[in-house]
């Protein structure tokens, strides 16, 4: 710059002409350089996109998180299997898993000859020595995404198992190995497909049973009303229906909630501005049902697109039209169709009868078999696996004495068995009964007879296990076992049927609301159930949604006939379910309920348990106050109608309301419930914590008060049966007044004779 300054005018203008031409030209070049290396760097990007798949997500998780059947398991004899189903997500692309567990096996096992065996889907994947020097073992099994396939796979645990050389005993008590599966951890590396816009994937895609480790459904209303949250609630048993028995969790709010589906319940012009908002134009014309990418809003305003999640839209131009849309997802049960939106003209519901519902059997009827999902099936070996039926009774029939049901079977067993061979039949994981297979010559049996007494049964699902113990009949020690005859086919032409039972019970048994939602399922419907939110927020709404879900699964059939609002004021006569914090909650609710909550607390304590099972029960009145770390659920009869019951849910603030719904889906929650009082309080346990990261964990507490009433068929119970009932040593005032009046009018007609006799000619 200073021989610029220094030079003459002229020259300067010169030399700064050229100076700029030079940057000028430097910059042009730099410019082309920096094109060139961004258009290769764009190329570089494609050609990898192209060739190399996309960032796979992860997720660690607990196998009892996957599987219900993950527990410590102990495997006996000579050789032993135990086998779990690990379902895998119909939208997830699995690239790789890995299976982590602890183990240990007897020290005194031959190392040699004793082995575990891993298997996915009956390929082996891994083969682990069993070391009686190192007992307590770690194993690390890969688990190649090319067998895990959407649906359920079967993951397989196989040991063998020897002490000598020499012969041995087949069950001999030092063959064992534990499988820690209780502990075991699985990881995943997956990818998540685009969800097709096809109203087809809803039965088996969008509302995935498979989906692991629970489900959540997230739905979007403008405000709570009695017409919004009954819709909700059509929704959400719909869709907890086609999730099957896996957990799932509802969520409501006026928002649209990432990274979960999404659905979007309301009128026409709410809809349809709340989706333009979102730069999604749709026009409600008639009851519809219309699928999308889940859409949302970037902070900059922008519009961005989920095509791994959908926002379902359940629309109509009122409130009825948006109920017959609500109705028609819920039972989308079969992939059709294939369009993207849907408009509903009508839907009709099949005649329902009062106790229906899924592998629900009714008395006096003859079931074969084949008719409660069992096909014939053989047992082969010494000690085959069992072979199950499920079904489900009614919680309230009324077990008289000496009433039996009657099993009648039909099977065949081969020749060459030891007289000690039978057929073992256990109910509920107890023995009952054994069909004898004592004729060497082996043989077909029809319409073998079992008696099973009813009081065996219990409310809800019964399991009926049937599990043969075949012997060789020639079998001395150390020589050669023939096991090729040990065959056993029973035949799916077997029946069982219950005799006449009334429907008759006593009342409060939060159990049963835990078994198949009883009483309030007593139509499979829900008909004739009201639930009652003390307040109109998103929480007491949460576990509305939850609670329906919940009972939707256990009764296997949708819930269109309960209601749902908040109108305190409402003297429903039929049964009624009041969720709210304690402060909103009417007193003459309180007034039947085993434990009274308001400015004062009546609150019961045990005493001491007598042999009736009955506790004694203190009062205490008291000033106090609760968290939000506990939840409480009661029982208690009506107070609008005698017979009828109403069941309370309650916390101290919203978010122990929210956080009791959640409990309510955990299956240790549901199966520790009974009596008319429960206590739920939230705790953390470290183990678990320290283990899997979750330690969300619950302290159950559930009293009987003593405080019951009687409630027959349909809820109803005529005054009479109800006090005779509820009040037994109303027998015993009824009979004396009968024998009292029989004894006076006796008196009173044997003096007048006697008078007669002594004064004949008085006209008295």
């Amino acid at each position: 710059m200073k021989n610029i300054i220094n030079n003459p005018p002229q020259e300067q203008y010169d030399l700064l002409s050229q100076t700029v031409n030079k940057l000028i030209k430097f910059r042009l070049v730099k410019h082309r350089i920096c094109n060139l290396l961004v258009n290769l760097i764009m190329t570089i990007a494609v050609l990898i996109s192209s060739c190399c798949p996309a960032f796979a997500e992860k997720m660690n998780l607990p196998l009892y998180k996957i599987s219900p059947l993950a527990k410590a398991v102990d495997l006996h004899c000579l050789e032993a299997e135990y086998s779990i189903q690990i379902p895998m997500p119909k939208r997830w692309s699995v690239k790789n898993a890995v299976l982590r567990f602890d183990y240990i096996n007897s020290v005194a096992l031959l190392k040699q000859n004793s082995q575990l065996v891993i298997s996915l889907n009956n390929t082996p994947l891994s083969q682990i020595k069993l070391d009686p020097l190192t007992p307590n073992g770690y194993a690390e099994v890969d688990l190649p995404g090319a067998l895990l396939k959407p649906g359920y796979n079967m993951l397989s645990f196989k040991v063998a198992q020897h002490y000598s050389l020499n012969c041995e005993a087949p069950c001999a008590p030092e063959l064992w190995t534990r499988l820690k599966l209780d502990e075991a951890l699985i990881s995943f590396e997956y990818e998540q497909e685009t969800v097709p816009l096809k109203l087809s994937a809803l039965s088996d895609l969008v509302f995935d049973p498979r989906t692991i480790p629970d489900a959540h459904l997230h739905l979007i209303t403008e405000k709570l009303t009695e017409n919004t949250l009954t819709t909700a609630g059509i929704v959400a048993s719909g869709a907890a229906l086609r999730f099957d028995y896996r957990k799932t969790t509802f969520t409501l709010s006026d928002q649209i909630v990432g990274g979960q589906d999404n659905v979007l319940l309301g009128e026409k012009d709410y809809v349809e501005g709340f989706l333009k908002n979102l730069g999604v134009n749709m026009t409600v014309a008639s009851p519809v049902l219309k699928l999308v990418h889940l859409p949302g809003k970037l902070e900059s305003g922008g519009i961005t697109v989920d095509p791994h999640h959908v926002l379902l839209v359940v629309s109509g131009r009122n409130a009825d039209e948006i109920k017959l849309a609500a109705e028609t997802m819920s039972i989308m049960s079969i992939p059709f169709p294939d369009a993207d939106e849907m408009q509903v003209s009508e839907f009709v519901l099949p005649e329902i009868s009062l106790y229906e519902g899924k592998q629900m059997l009714v008395a006096d009827e003859k079931y074969p078999f084949v008719k409660l999902d069992y096909q014939n099936h053989s047992f082969s070996g010494l000690s085959p696996n069992a072979k199950d039926i499920s079904f489900r009774l009614p919680p309230d029939f009324l077990i008289k004495p000496n009433q039996q049901a009657t099993l009648s079977l039909d099977f065949s067993f081969g020749a060459g068995m030891k007289s000690d061979s039978a057929l073992n039949i256990t109910l509920n994981g107890q023995f009952i009964s054994a069909a004898h297979l004592d004729n060497p010559n082996g043989g077909l049996i029809t319409d073998y007879r079992i008696g099973l007494p009813t009081f065996l049964f219990k409310a809800g699902t019964n399991v009926l296990s049937f599990q043969p113990q075949m012997t060789p009949l020639h079998g001395e020690h150390c020589h050669y076992l023939q096991t090729g005859n040990l065959q056993l086919t029973l035949f799916d032409t077997s029946s069982l049927e219950f005799p006449q039972m009334p429907h008759r019970i006593e009342l409060p048994r939060l159990d049963l609301l835990a078994i198949n939602g009883f009483p309030y399922t007593r139509w499979p419907d829900g008909f004739e159930t009201l639930i009652v939110l003390s307040e109109a927020k998103f929480a007491s709404a949460n576990a509305a949604l939850n609670l329906i879900g919940m009972i939707t699964q256990k009764n296997g059939y949708p819930l269109f006939g309960i209601r749902v609002n908040t109108d305190l004021e409402e003297k429903w006569d039929k049964e009624i379910i009041l969720i709210g914090t304690q402060r909103s909650i009417p007193q003459e609710y309180y007034e039947k309920a085993p434990l009274k909550l308001g400015e004062t607390n009546k609150v019961p304590y045990p005493v001491y348990q007598n042999w009736d099972i009955h506790p004694a029960m203190s009062w205490s009145q008291q000033t106090s106050m609760e968290s939000s770390d506990k939840g409480i659920i009661m029982q208690l009869a009506s107070p609008f109608k005698e017979g009828r019951t109403a069941t309370l849910f309650t916390a101290a603030n919203d978010e122990g309301i929210d956080r009791l719904g959640r409990a309510l889906l955990e299956p240790e929650v549901q199966g520790a419930l009974k009596g008319d009082l429960v206590f739920i309080d939230f705790v953390v346990d470290k183990f678990k914590q320290i283990k899997f990261g979750d330690g969300t964990d619950f302290k159950i507490t559930a009293l009987k008060t003593g405080n019951s009433f009687v409630t027959g068929k349909g809820g109803d119970i005529s005054q009479v049966n109800y006090y005779l009932s509820s009040y037994p040593w109303l027998y015993w005032v009824l009979l004396f007044s009968i024998l009292l009046i029989v004894a006076v009018i006796t008196y009173t007609i044997l003096k007048r004779r006697r008078k007669r006799r002594l004064v004949p000619n008085d006209p008295g």
